[in-house]
């Protein structure tokens, strides 16, 4: 096993088969002769997330199909190819405990409870659209709707060939893990990013739309590799709830609070809120920063909070600047999305797309209820006292 920059874990044990790394993606190149070879097993791991899946597929010269995208989105599997598919086949199966193993005959042989679903030819989703040249390429895309929805956790394959024009099939095999076809909808509320005595930070957010939060992510950006990730686990909440994410689990005492029945006895316990625990042991005060809550499955931001802290220091006032490519990358896309907005144009970004404020360890940020789709720095203040499980006043 190899630790690449990015957080791509590579497993591999292959004959005659090319693999390369490009930037944050393993391509494979003709998977096909692989799978039938029984040598392959690639598992992606984005940052730290407990996501597994296979990623971009290219076929040998003289293949015109290529399999350039799939992602999870709600109760369905989206997936595409470059080049012209003139018939497909997908079928979902359950495959607890498979996916981390080698991708052999015998295991795709193993395939036999498969899921009820439904095939599909599809538009070319926009958000795919917007990252090539759609009008110059030939795409076909598809989606694969479940039926029978998994449970919470299930890990699943998705499993299928597709047809060109010259009647040549391109097998594929997609394993997911973890799904989640219901994602509960966060908003921030209230977040207290710097450490004090007796008072850790934390993340407080409203449950807008009941659902479950297993493969929603809280990222402190950070940089120069202290960003800080936080992967809730599976757990049901229900809309008007709030949830608050400590990032210091400081007292053996603390527990996430899966159920509405679990209480946890931390010090830093909020009685008026589900309470979920880091296991962080510091949070660097980058400044300028970006919180971001993010589903894992599909990479959709559902909110996010860009501020600037322009505490003065021995007498001396910080200085707007760009030390991090993470937080300026984490900012744009919180941008580019709608999950942040602003008045002005959003690049190249500047100091007055963040929220301004004079922070200490004892005060937090408020946000108000979103009123559309995102929230912009007008809709933050400054919280003297934190008030975490209370609606901000």
């Amino acid at each position: 096993m190899q630790s690449y920059e990015g957080g791509v874990w590579l497993t591999c044990d292959i004959m005659g088969v090319s693999l390369f790394l490009v930037r944050e993606h393993v391509v494979v190149w003709d998977l096909h002769r692989a799978l039938c070879a029984g040598l392959l097993s690639v598992l992606l791991y984005g940052g730290c997330s407990s996501a597994r899946d296979f990623v971009h597929v290219m076929k040998t010269a003289g293949n015109e199909v290529t399999l350039v995208h799939y992602a999870l989105q709600g109760d369905c599997i989206v997936f595409g190819f470059r080049g012209e598919v003139s018939d497909v086949v997908a079928r979902v199966y359950r495959a607890e405990g498979v996916v981390s193993e080698e991708v052999s005959d015998e295991l795709l042989q193993s395939f036999t409870d498969e899921i009820p679903s439904a095939l599909s030819r599809i538009a070319v989703p926009a958000a795919y659209q917007e990252s090539v040249d759609a009008a110059r390429e030939r795409l076909s895309f598809f989606a694969v709707r479940f039926l029978q929805k998994p449970h919470v956790g299930q890990q699943v394959v998705l499993r299928g060939s597709a047809q060109d024009v010259a009647h040549q099939k391109h097998d594929f095999v997609l394993p997911f893990e973890g799904i989640n076809t219901q994602p509960a909808r966060l908003e921030i509320s209230e977040v207290r990013p710097l450490y004090g005595n007796k008072r850790s930070e934390f993340v407080e957010l409203l449950v807008v739309e009941s659902g479950n939060l297993l493969g929603i992510t809280i990222t402190n950006v950070g940089g120069k590799g202290n960003r800080c990730d936080y992967h809730f686990p599976a757990a049901q909440v229900r809309a008007g709830e709030r949830v608050v994410l400590h990032w210091r689990k400081q007292d053996p005492a603390s527990c996430d609070e899966l159920s509405a029945e679990t209480v946890s006895a931390g010090s830093q316990a909020c009685a008026r809120a589900r309470d979920f625990w880091g296991q962080e042991r510091s949070i660097p005060g980058r400044n300028p920063n970006a919180i971001v809550v993010k589903e894992s499955a599909n990479g959709k931001i559902q909110d996010a909070l860009l501020f600037f802290n322009t505490h003065v220091k021995k007498g001396k006032a910080p200085t707007f600047r760009w030390a991090f490519p993470e937080i300026e990358a984490a900012s744009r896309l919180a941008l580019e999305q709608g999950a942040w907005l602003s008045t002005h144009e959003h690049f190249p970004l500047r100091e007055s797309h963040f929220f301004q404020c004079d922070l200490t360890p004892a005060k937090s940020i408020a946000l108000k209820r979103k009123r559309g789709a995102g929230r912009s720095a007008a809709d933050c203040f400054v919280l003297k006292k934190a008030t975490m499980g209370l609606p901000n006043q």
